[in-house]
């Protein structure tokens, strides 16, 4: 950082990096505590020390703080800064596999009636495709089942994919707001639909720095030096920010104490 760069407090780097983390698609910055808001300021003034700039109007190819951030989940996904994205992929089936001369589709092990053939066949699909011998095994088993089941698991993707959540639905989460179990029950049974993704929701935001920082994150987070470089800063800042805090809390309960016992004197 240069002489010229502008000083920044932690006040303004908590409160720059809470506004650049909701800018994230998916972002869960709705579930970030106290805490967790003083360690993304801490990130947000590591970075901000290693060159990055919070002004509105930058180079197209600059990286912005929020990009960073979307940079930092994608290594650390387990931090949970962002919500996983349902697929918008329907579900990938095996492919079947055909003769290479006339384009047949060949036929399932279980439809063969030698015994050696469909042994061969099972072999071999064990070996190269287990997948489509899955497919095929529930297919002899029971095929109007696994047809259903196929359908069924397509049909809640789709769900999943329109399912929206944010602020106000956190707010109203009952698995986050310690809602009675009748609550709870009473929501499972009227939004089956939403169960999954809002049980999800309880998850807490992992920090990658701090006293109880994820060491595997931690490992992640090493295969990417600039993005080391500065989590491995904003480590050492929440640290000494923490200590500052403390510093300021026992000063203030040794006034308390000095005032408490002029009162009881007077």
């Amino acid at each position: 950082m240069t002489d010229e760069r502008p000083p920044i407090t932690k006040e303004k780097c908590v409160q720059l990096g809470r506004e650049h983390w909701r800018k994230i698609d998916g972002s869960r910055s709705y579930a970030g505590t106290p805490d967790v808001d003083t360690g993304i300021g801490a990130i947000a003034f590591a970075w901000y020390e290693a060159g990055g700039s919070f002004a509105n109007t930058q180079p197209d190819e600059a990286e912005t703080f929020d990009k960073f951030l979307m940079r930092l989940s994608a290594v650390t996904p387990e931090t949970r800064l962002t919500r996983p994205k349902p697929s918008g992929e329907p579900l990938k089936m095996p492919e079947v596999w055909r003769d290479p001369v006339t384009n047949e589709v060949l036929p399932s092990p279980f439809s063969l009636e030698d015994d050696a053939a469909r042994l061969r066949a099972t072999s071999a699909l064990a070996k190269h495709d287990p997948e489509l011998l899955a497919h095929f095994e529930a297919m002899h088993a029971d095929p109007y089942g696994h047809v259903q089941a196929l359908r069924e698991a397509e049909a809640k993707r789709l769900k999943q994919v329109a399912v929206k959540y944010g602020e106000a639905e956190h707010k109203a989460n009952p698995f986050v707001t310690g809602a009675t179990e009748t609550a709870k029950s009473k929501f499972i049974r009227e939004y089956p639909d939403l169960v999954e993704t809002y049980q999800r929701e309880t998850e807490p935001i992992h920090m990658p720095i701090g006293k109880n920082k994820n060491m595997t994150l931690a490992g992640k987070i090493a295969r990417d030096p600039k993005l080391h470089a500065i989590v491995s800063r904003a480590d050492e800042i929440i640290r000494v920010w923490n200590e500052q805090e403390r510093e300021r809390l026992r000063a203030a309960k040794a006034q308390a104490e000095q005032e408490l016992k002029r009162l009881e004197a007077a």
